[in-house]
């Protein structure tokens, strides 16, 4: 890990709210500790998303805590926001795997499938990974659940990406996508 993500992922590990104090909430509070601890280990993109959104929750009264809650939960955002994509191990390790394998995107047959749990993180890859391999908008496509026409825009992806003139390259999929649906057409990584 770098610096910054051990930093980031000591204090959600050491995190205490005024809510601990509050049995009856220590059960919500676990789980949210739990969400933070995921969405860390998806992507900084998805641990801030976490806590920009519990912040809002507390700033607008739909989520419990105090404002010292807010503040150090801010605290812990700044330092998520500290791990740049130069700190994010995982993502540096998947750079650093796609160069041993010689893979550059222009095999119209060797397509590379990439699950995350966080649709977060599905979107920051795809912005990541086309900009850090030089690939065009259409080479990177998402299937992510995330939106009204999800069944519509899954199926014409998939199907894209099965066939061998399709410009796609790298299909980024959330875990929506980890069952029933057969993408090794084109590929086998």
């Amino acid at each position: 890990l770098s610096r910054e993500e051990e930093i980031a992922y000591e204090s959600i590990a050491d995190l205490k709210l005024d809510l601990d104090a509050e049995n009856s909430r220590g059960r919500a509070l676990d789980l949210f500790r739990t969400t933070l601890a995921k969405a860390i280990f998806s992507s900084p993109a998805a641990c801030a998303e976490t806590l920009e959104r519990r912040i809002r929750g507390i700033e607008n009264g739909t989520a419990r805590g105090t404002p010292e809650d807010r503040d150090r939960l801010q605290s812990l955002l700044d330092e998520v926001r500290a791990i740049g994509t130069d700190e994010f191990s995982k993502y540096q390790d998947l750079l650093l795997s796609l160069k041993d394998i010689k893979w550059n995107g222009k095999d119209p047959r060797d397509r590379l499938v990439i699950f995350s749990e966080r649709i977060a993180t599905v979107a920051w890859l795809a912005e990541r990974l086309q900009a850090d391999l030089g690939l065009t908008e259409d080479q990177i496509a998402r299937i992510d659940g995330g939106s009204v026409e999800a069944d519509i825009r899954t199926q014409q992806v998939i199907e894209s990406f099965g066939q061998e003139r399709s410009q796609i390259r790298i299909l980024i999929a959330s875990d929506m996508a980890s069952e029933g649906l057969n993408l090794h057409f084109q590929c086998h990584r």
